[in-house]
C-alpha cells in the first residue's frame, strides 16, 4: 500500500518519502475505509505506522520531513502531521506523539509567522489543530484557546484571513478553508476527525 511513497519531494538521488498531504491522504483513506466497514489488512496499517515512526527524530523530539533526510529537516507541520497520522492509524497518545506535542507547545507563532521557508502558517495551523485535538486533554486546552484569539485578532472585515506569503497564489479561499477546518474540530462534524 505505501510502497509508492519513495521519491516524493526529496533529494533527487536519495530514495526517501515525505510526510505531506499524500501520506496523510492515504492514512485518512485507510481510516475512512475502516469507519465505513471495509476490511483493511493490518499489514497496511502497520506499514503506515512504521513509516511515520521512522520519520521521528528522537534528539529533536520532532518528525522529520523525510525518512533518511540527509539534513534531518524537521518542522512544526511535519511534526503535527506525524502525530495526526499515528492517531489515524490507531496509535493514540503514544509517548512519541506526546513528546513531539510538548516540543510544539514550547513555541508559539504569531499569525503568518514561519520558522523556515518550508513552514506555512495555515498549513501548519491545520495540522497542529488536528494533532492537538487527537491528543486532547492539556494539549488541546493549551493549544486551542490561544489559536482562537490569534485568528479572531487577524480576521479580515470580510470574514477571511490573509494567506501567508508562501501561499498567496492560492488566495483567501485556501486560507479560509484550512482555518475553518481547524476551527471546526471541537464539533466533531466529520467522522474522520473524531477522536
Amino acid at each position: 500500500m505505501f510502497r509508492f511513497l519513495r521519491g516524493s519531494r526529496c533529494h533527487p538521488v536519495m530514495a526517501c518519502a515525505a510526510i505531506h498531504p499524500r501520506i496523510l491522504a492515504k492514512t485518512l483513506f485507510l481510516r475512512a475505509a475502516q469507519n465505513a466497514g471495509f476490511v483493511i489488512p493490518r499489514s497496511h496499517i502497520d506499514e503506515a505506522i512504521d513509516f511515520v515512526e521512522r520519520c521521528y527524530n528522537k534528539e529533536e523530539k520532532r518528525f522529520m520531513y523525510c525518512i533518511d533526510d540527509w539534513r534531518g529537516t524537521t518542522n512544526r507541520s511535519a511534526t503535527a502531521a506525524g502525530i495526526f497520522a499515528l492517531s489515524l492509524a490507531g496509535k493514540h497518545n503514544t509517548s512519541m506523539a506526546r513528546e513531539a506535542a510538548d516540543k510544539m507547545l514550547e513555541t508559539r507563532r504569531r499569525y503568518n509567522e514561519a520558522n523556515s521557508p518550508f513552514e506555512h502558517y495555515q498549513y501548519t495551523m491545520y495540522h497542529s489543530s488536528q494533532a492537538m485535538f487527537q491528543l486532547g486533554g492539556r494539549y488541546w486546552s493549551t493549544y486551542f484557546p490561544p489559536l482562537l484569539k490569534t485568528l479572531a485578532a487577524n480576521q479580515q472585515p470580510d470574514g477571511s484571513w490573509q494567506p501567508s506569503h508562501t501561499f498567496e497564489r492560492f488566495g483567501k479561499p485556501y486560507t479560509v478553508a484550512l482555518t475553518v477546518l481547524a476551527l471546526s474540530l471541537p464539533y466533531e462534524m466529520l467522522p474522520i476527525y473524531q477522536r
